[in-house]
């Protein structure tokens, strides 16, 4: 692939301030005539000049930190992104060392940032200062933002820094004041959020707004909802409507079942039909849910959004590890603790030092009480804690697609 050829290029021949053969140049120019997306632009390999149009161009892009499958996204999108505008080449509007001026001085941010926009934003490479101003005014007036505002929801999710960012915001919030009757302040509050949402498919966010309405939920309670978890409007409504059935199994009302979600938004997007039931059956052997599930799920519904191998974790540090500290009493309360940052450190400074803990109170109370409590130096136990990853310990969204939205980018 072309854009290896030139991606090992850029990190090497450039850094090694070596010229290109002619085979090699004659290999590039007939690449990027040949290439499909270029076609279009006839003897686009043969206006570019390599050695004084590109190489300059990639040294800069590596000194601003793109990887190679950075500048492989814009071969593909814009092969003339990848060359200066000097002159020989005219089908630019600003090439990347112009571009970089222009935001530094226009927005007052580092490289790193600068970076990140560019990254996910390659409509930036063809457009012209007036426009990129424009769009940034655009966002400011359809949002109510300020300047410090607009600038951060465009490093959050650069592809919304657009030309027809307009037409994707207003119909978003057409969609919310219709179905959801948000005021235009929710409207804007949740994209300034969450502006990926405005990249949702429209046709599944109309229908998982109608399907929430139907059960049970109002303007407030959506908005409640949408502000933790918008991840719920990218389902498809047959999924979305499955997330409902082990509430309604259990008989739950709807005011139940509506503050089981508003106070774990995660569990209305986790797979009910795979995850859930594999949840349901660990608890059971680990001898956490007895014949109550129906209690369990509404007293502690958190426990469900915990991921299964940090449960499984749980369980056999349990009885393995912490063995000698005893069974806990409030056995479900011990599952619902942070494994990484709460049970193993205290429980692995304990076996170190010497102390004999109660699972009940010790992993409950505040790092500092029990630090005190054991008289545990804080310097050692911050070197324990350093040892183990430490992560949410929720559970993988099994059908959560807004990553791909923030990943790709906008060509």
């Amino acid at each position: 692939m072309l854009h290896r050829i030139i991606c090992k290029y850029a990190f090497t021949q450039a850094a090694n301030k070596t010229a290109l053969t002619t085979d090699a140049f004659k290999g590039l120019r007939k690449y990027v005539n040949d290439y499909q997306p270029h076609r279009a632009q006839k003897g686009l390999g043969d206006s570019i000049d390599f050695e004084k149009d590109m190489k300059p161009a990639l040294e800069y892009y590596r000194s601003l930190g793109f990887s190679k499958k950075d500048l492989g996204f814009i071969f593909k999108s814009k092969i003339t992104g990848l060359c200066l505008n000097n002159g020989s080449n005219n089908r630019l509007q600003q090439d990347i060392i112009q571009l970089t001026s222009f935001l530094k001085q226009e927005f007052n941010i580092d490289n790193n940032l600068i970076r990140r926009i560019v990254q996910k934003n390659h409509t930036l490479l063809s457009s012209t200062q007036e426009e990129i101003k424009r769009r940034f005014n655009v966002i400011k007036s359809v949002l109510n933002l300020d300047d410090k505002q607009a600038l951060d929801l465009i490093v959050l999710y650069p592809q919304i820094f657009t030309s027809n960012a307009e037409t994707k915001i207003n119909k978003v919030k057409r969609v919310f004041t219709v179905w959801a009757g948000f005021s235009e302040e929710q409207c804007n509050k949740i994209i300034q959020m969450h502006p990926y949402i405005v990249d949702f498919n429209q046709e599944y966010l109309h229908d998982d707004l109608k399907l929430l309405l139907t059960k049970g939920f109002k303007s407030d309670t959506l908005f409640t909802l949408i502000s933790q978890n918008p991840e719920c409007l990218i389902e498809k409504p047959v999924h979305l409507e499955h997330s409902f059935h082990i509430p309604e199994v259990l008989n739950l009302t709807q005011q139940q079942t509506i503050k089981t979600f508003i106070e774990n938004p995660e569990l209305i997007t986790i797979c009910p039909i795979s995850i859930i039931p594999l949840k349901i059956k660990m608890l059971k052997n680990f001898r956490v849910l007895n014949n109550n599930l129906k209690t369990l799920w509404v007293q502690h519904t958190d426990l469900f959004t915990h991921s299964i191998g940090s449960l499984d974790l749980k369980h056999k540090y349990l009885n393995q590890r912490a063995v000698n500290f005893g069974k806990p009493k409030d056995i479900v309360g011990y599952y619902s603790l942070h494994y990484g940052s709460v049970i193993r450190p205290r429980c692995e400074a304990a076996i170190q030092f010497s102390k004999n803990i109660d699972l009940d109170v010790d992993l409950k109370i505040s790092e500092e009480e029990f630090l005190v409590k054991h008289s545990i130096p804080k310097e050692e136990f911050e070197k324990l804690k350093k040892q183990y990853r430490i992560t949410s310990e929720k559970d993988y969204k099994v059908r959560f697609y807004t990553q791909t939205i923030k990943s790709k980018p906008v060509m």
